[in-house]
């Protein structure tokens, strides 16, 4: 399937996100922050990234503005459960700022797949 970049400080976040992901055949690639999933993407050419916008040292509307200069190609999904305001204005910024789309914290398995899906231009599923 494809090659995902999954950004997120929250680690139970990321192996969540991994292991859906995983089960459904692709690819994933972990970062923590902003900064490492930029070195990541120059290393390793992920298609797809599913970012979480607050993080500590490079948070996720930065990173979005770096990968789509960088990468315009680059399939971004913004992730965010908010923080100091609504999560909902972190993510209309994100898709200001480049994101292909946007969810709101937490996210189910099948609404994570139909998306991915949708991004990556084919039909994903997950056994009920």
């Amino acid at each position: 399937m494809a090659k995902v970049l999954v950004v997120d400080d929250d680690e139970q976040v990321r192996v969540y996100l991994s292991r859906v992901l995983t089960e459904a055949g692709h690819e994933v690639l972990l970062a923590a922050d902003g900064l490492v999933a930029t070195d990541v993407c120059h290393r390793q050419s992920p298609v797809l990234m599913i970012i979480d916008l607050i993080m500590p040292t490079q948070e996720g509307l930065a990173t979005i503005q770096q990968i789509r200069r960088e990468y315009p190609n680059m399939r971004i999904l913004a992730i965010s459960g908010g923080g100091m305001a609504e999560p909902e204005s972190y993510l209309r910024m994100a898709r200001r700022l480049g994101a292909d789309h946007v969810m709101a914290k937490p996210i189910m398995a099948a609404d994570l797949l139909k998306i991915v899906g949708e991004l990556l231009g084919q039909s994903s599923t997950i056994d009920q």
